[in-house]
């Protein structure tokens, strides 16, 4: 009795700790954040940089000839150009499921190794099919000197 009585109680109490020891084993989302991460030109690279026309002046677009990415969600995502970078005032990408990302800058002023952009919009469609606008001012610039 006394042997049926532990199996009854402590089985039950054995399997319920097992369990809460396993824990979540689902693959953690990635961390959101308000900008992309620090990007460094080489010597000799151009890139464009494209913060939010907000006060935040999140750093939310980069583009160069070997690096291109977006902020989606708090998500830093990769970009795919679709054709040439040159004319940096109208560009369109692709992101990773696809999706069109559209960029157009406004009100240049030319600075030196580069270009000052005052105004200008990005376009994200969204998961839901919905096209996302969003104010932007951007910086063309060219690392001509090497830094250390």
């Amino acid at each position: 009795m006394r042997l049926l009585f532990i199996i009854l109680f402590f089985l039950p109490l054995c399997l319920l700790s097992a369990c809460a020891s396993i824990g979540n084993t689902a693959s953690p989302k990635p961390e959101t954040q308000n900008s992309l991460a620090v990007r460094k030109l080489e010597t000799g690279s151009c890139g464009l940089f494209v913060w939010k026309a907000d006060a935040s002046r999140d750093f939310i677009l980069f583009a160069s000839e070997t690096d291109m990415a977006v902020l989606q969600k708090g998500v830093e995502t990769p970009l795919t150009a679709n054709g040439s970078i040159s004319d940096v005032r109208s560009l369109a990408f692709t992101d990773l499921q696809g999706r069109p990302v559209k960029l157009q800058l406004a009100d240049e002023q030319k600075i030196e190794g580069g270009a000052r952009y005052k105004s200008g919009s990005l376009v994200m469609v969204t998961d839901e099919g919905w096209e996302q606008y969003i104010s932007v001012v951007g910086l063309y610039a060219c690392q001509l000197l090497k830094t250390t």
